[in-house]
């Protein structure tokens, strides 16, 4: 994994009553460019990081790159990044927001719905079979390991998850089907947009960790320092596309899968 560390540049204040109208306008525009670029890596290309100062906000953009990292990638969607930040304050992890959300994984046309999904350490989640075949959802990702047996149209199975970690899941019917479950140890996570601009929000001040991961891809790590006084940019966080879409793998008993379905 690539691996950094941020450095943060203090603003101190200013005496604001001793300023003219326009000087004013001058120091508003200072303060919200202020910036300070770390080293660039050569497996990561020009985005940038912007930490709102007092706010505990993360803004940032990735893009998705070739292997040799020269132009963008193609056939493939910053819709299936995943952006984390997990604080070195172990009790913001563990901090109640409501109620929890009801996580699902559907089986549509052959496919897993959606592809990449974030959830938090202890939760279920719903894999209901959307397709007039059969279908049985398994894992073999360590202790996450789990298996659904075959079911069919309008049926659906559940599984909890209470190792943080990265879940592999497939279908032992359907070499193809390929879905990724993020058993995460925060609340605070973000998929991007078209465009790949993402936001995370209300994060607690203090060191952390920043993560940038595609399935086909290395994962970016950033260590991060989260502040009501000061702003930072750092960048880049473009991620080179090295991986096949489709993981080897075999079925759940470790046989080769027929080139055929019977289901």
């Amino acid at each position: 994994m690539t691996s950094k560390r941020v450095t943060t540049q203090m603003i101190k204040p200013l005496n604001l009553k001793r300023l003219p109208i326009v000087m004013l306008l001058t120091c508003s525009f200072v303060l919200t460019s202020a910036s300070l670029s770390a080293p660039p890596s050569p497996s990561v290309g020009v985005t940038a990081i912007r930490q709102a100062a007092a706010t505990g906000q993360l803004q940032g953009r990735v893009q998705l790159m070739n292997r040799r990292g020269t132009k963008p990638a193609r056939s493939v969607s910053t819709e299936d990044v995943l952006v984390f930040f997990v604080s070195d304050d172990k009790s913001a992890a563990s901090a109640s927001h409501g109620a929890a959300p009801k996580y699902q994984m559907a089986t549509v046309n052959k496919a897993y719905t959606p592809r990449v999904l974030a959830i938090p350490k202890g939760a279920e989640v719903h894999f209901p079979n959307q397709d007039r075949i059969l279908h049985n959802v398994f894992s073999v990702s360590g202790k996450n390991r789990f298996d659904l047996d075959l079911y069919g149209d309008g049926e659906s199975r559940s599984h909890s998850f209470d190792e943080s970690g990265l879940v592999r899941v497939f279908c032992n019917v359907h070499r193809d089907m390929v879905g990724f479950l993020w058993v995460l140890d925060t609340r605070f996570s973000a998929r991007p947009a078209n465009d790949g601009t993402f936001s995370l929000e209300g994060l607690p001040l203090g060191p952390g960790k920043l993560t940038v991961w595609h399935e086909r891809a290395e994962p970016y790590e950033v260590d991060v320092s989260i502040s009501s006084s000061e702003q930072a940019m750092q960048g880049p966080i473009d991620l080179r596309i090295t991986r096949p879409r489709l993981p080897s793998h075999t079925r759940k008993d470790g046989s080769v899968y027929r080139t055929r379905h019977t289901y």
